[in-house]
């Protein structure tokens, strides 16, 4: 079965990521943290086994180069598209689909603690559920495993807010069988 593994990905630019640890850090520290994080992610996420292809979705504010600069050219990229993240996610969900994987995962780039081993358990719980979720406990989600494109689980949600991680569960109808896997905290600030 093919999957893959895709990682949502901005620039570590000052003032455009952990914006709001930058308040309290500033944006310099916040953005070297962010690229510290990202980098974790991806080296304890990285398919030894073949068993999944890992995909850098990355921000299309840059150059593609910018990041092969920051992190070399042997990852696959992709342009994000259009949209809030809701959006953005569908769209990299229905592109994977389209390519040729049954299975899909999205990640974010600053949420370690994932491995191959657990990225794989993800899939293969995927075996058994339509859906599987990884909440955070900043009210959101730092995976989202699928097989088909789900537009309840992306549309009107206020991303990167306290409440993004419950719109699925109050709205969820009947349909797709979704599992919940290990909770996590999120790095983002309370405020």
């Amino acid at each position: 079965m093919k999957n893959a593994l895709i990682c949502f990905l901005k620039f570590p630019e000052p003032g455009h990521v952990k914006t709001r640890l930058a308040v309290d850090l500033g944006e310099a520290p916040a953005a070297d943290l962010y690229a510290t994080l990202a980098e974790r992610v991806l080296t304890e996420v990285y398919p030894l086994e073949n068993d999944y292809d890992l995909i850098l979705y990355v921000d299309g504010r840059h150059d593609v180069s910018r990041f092969q600069s920051w992190l070399g050219d042997a990852w696959a990229y992709r342009l994000q598209g259009e949209g809030d993240l809701g959006a953005r996610m569908a769209q990299a969900v229905q592109w994977a689909l389209d390519a040729g994987y049954e299975r899909v995962a999205l990640i974010g780039s600053d949420c370690v603690g994932m491995d191959q081993v657990f990225i794989e358990e993800m899939f293969a719980a995927l075996d058994e559920h339509d859906v599987v979720l990884g909440p955070s406990t900043d009210g959101g989600y730092y995976l989202i495993g699928l097989k088909a494109v789900y537009p309840w689980l992306f549309d009107d949600i206020e991303w990167s807010t306290d409440g993004a991680g419950n719109h699925p569960r109050q709205n969820r109808h009947a349909g797709p069988q979704g599992q919940a896997v290990r909770g996590k905290g999120g790095y983002r600030h309370p405020g």
